[in-house]
């Protein structure tokens, strides 16, 4: 059982950045933990990690790629944005809050509380 809260679990410290580094305002997949980065840190540094809340969140442009209400939205960890449609390597993420259009950079959307279900197709 446990006995003390570390935090409220909205915020992640100590996550380590991967290769690359992290960039503020982009979204991460730690293992099956996926968090929004609150600042940028290089590869191996610690950061700190949003797990919950609403956000204007970077997402793929084109045909096709606009999202409605109530739209899942999964994170290519090959490119960082968040995609419309599943496929292989993609983790489910977040729920669109706000219509977006194809040509829109970002999108409006609530992070899924235990999200990090990888789909494997």
């Amino acid at each position: 059982m446990a006995t003390a809260a570390h935090n409220d679990g909205t915020k992640i410290p100590k996550l380590i950045a991967p290769a690359g580094g992290v960039t503020a305002g982009r979204l991460y997949a730690i293992g099956d933990l996926v968090v929004l980065a609150l600042a940028d840190a290089v590869a191996t540094a610690e950061f700190v990690g949003e797990r919950y809340g609403e956000f204007s969140l970077p997402k793929a442009t084109g045909a096709g790629t606009g999202s409605t209400q109530g739209q899942q939205l999964f994170l290519d960890t090959a490119d960082g944005l968040l995609k419309e449609a599943d496929a292989s390597g993609r983790i489910l993420a977040a729920i669109c809050s706000q219509p977006s259009g194809d040509s829109d950079p970002l999108v409006r959307c609530t992070l899924i509380p235990g999200n990090g279900d990888v789909v494997t197709p």
